[in-house]
């Protein structure tokens, strides 16, 4: 995501990182999520930001922690979402209702046994794709396809891009890697930081094997 997808260096981009017991069913249902679904304890600013951003000019990162609310004890999804700017007041002022749908510009997704099974490019609409619903329409935070009468995306007009777009940073299927500040030997999260993800790394920990969805 970011704050203008048609920029070539927007002045901020957003990365969601999505744990999910059942993609498909994340599919049929549609991905829904904003403000309600934020954990507090979770959200924090980080000093460290991955290299490819930092060859983009995105020194600084904001990021919040988020969790299904509409399934009980047993969230369906929980999420990090990373946020890069070049500078530290852009993030200071972003606010999750300041991301919009519209402007996402990758999406992935991938089973439990690491196997891609869903991907949409704005840059490169002839190569979206939906392995397990092929072009049904999918509402919410799914970019591609939407209910609008067109089973394939629209090529868009794009202006010649002179700098290299933001790239994706690698997720691993299982779950985001370890920031920097982990690695230093940060504390360990409280027992309120934990409780909007307990029931899915609990599940984690018993093999059960989760997909994946990147935003």
């Amino acid at each position: 995501m970011a704050a203008d997808r048609d920029s070539t260096r927007p002045l901020w981009a957003a990365e969601l990182s999505v744990l999910c017991r059942d993609v498909p069913r994340l599919m049929r249902e549609g991905f829904f999520w904003s403000a309600e679904n934020l954990v507090p304890e979770g959200c924090h600013m980080s000093d460290s930001v991955g290299e490819d951003w930092l060859e983009d000019g995105y020194k600084h990162g904001r990021l919040w922690s988020l969790v299904d609310t509409a399934n009980g004890d047993t969230p369906l999804w929980m999420a990090q979402l990373d946020a890069f700017a070049p500078s530290l007041e852009v993030l200071v002022g972003l606010r999750v209702r300041d991301l919009a749908a519209e402007n996402v510009c990758l999406a992935e997704a991938w089973n439990p046994y690491h196997r891609r099974v869903y991907e949409f490019d704005y840059d490169r609409p002839d190569l979206c794709y939906n392995c397990i619903y092929e072009d049904t329409p999918l509402q919410g935070w799914w970019p591609w396809p939407k209910d609008d009468g067109i089973s394939r995306p629209v090529v868009v007009p794009r202006k010649e891009v002179e700098e290299h777009p933001v790239p994706p940073v690698a997720v691993s299927q299982a779950e985001p890697a370890p920031s920097h500040e982990e690695e230093e030997g940060e504390p360990a999260p409280s027992h309120e930081e934990e409780k909007g993800e307990s029931a899915l790394s609990h599940e984690e920990e018993k093999g059960e094997p989760l997909g994946c969805v990147l935003l």
